[in-house]
């Protein structure tokens, strides 16, 4: 099962479908389709995917330098787990695009870094650094467009 998000960059949810298809291994099949009036493309308005089998996708109805994205910025609360590894929670108050974690020193290691995340969503990273001591100072999280 998987729940398709038709939604505004800067408004949020326009509406939600929620989809149950089985597509076995190696198959391509289409599982879902709809009109074009009920998308109603526009610059501002992303189609994504979200389920617990599969990554989160999405797609854009513009080229990113034409999506009016808010100027919202990454919410983040870190926590120490020992002194080499942090848990990372960040959350999203408007859709933002490619989230990233960045720290001082190049061997430390992200569960995830790069994604995007809707309106509301949250995600929680695990950032380590067997080589060094880290602290929850050290992290610092930005979008590929804009720097938090």
């Amino acid at each position: 099962a998987c729940d398709l998000v038709l939604a505004s960059v800067r408004d949020g949810e326009v509406w939600r479908d929620n989809l149950n298809a089985k597509v076995g291994a190696n198959e391509s099949v289409r599982v879902w389709c709809t009109s074009a009036a009920r998308l109603g493309p526009a610059a501002d308005r992303v189609l994504a995917v979200r389920s617990d089998a599969f990554p989160a996708n999405r797609h854009f109805f513009a080229a990113i330098k034409d999506i009016p994205f808010s100027d919202a910025v990454p919410l983040m609360r870190v926590e120490r787990q020992d002194v080499h590894t942090l848990r990372a929670t960040i959350t999203a108050t408007d859709y933002l695009y490619g989230v990233r974690l960045e720290a001082p020193h190049p061997a430390t290691h992200y569960s995830d870094n790069c994604f995007d995340l809707m309106a509301g969503e949250m995600r929680e990273i695990v950032v380590s650094n067997a080589k060094i001591e880290l602290a929850p100072g050290d992290l610092t999280v930005r979008t590929l467009l804009r720097h938090a």
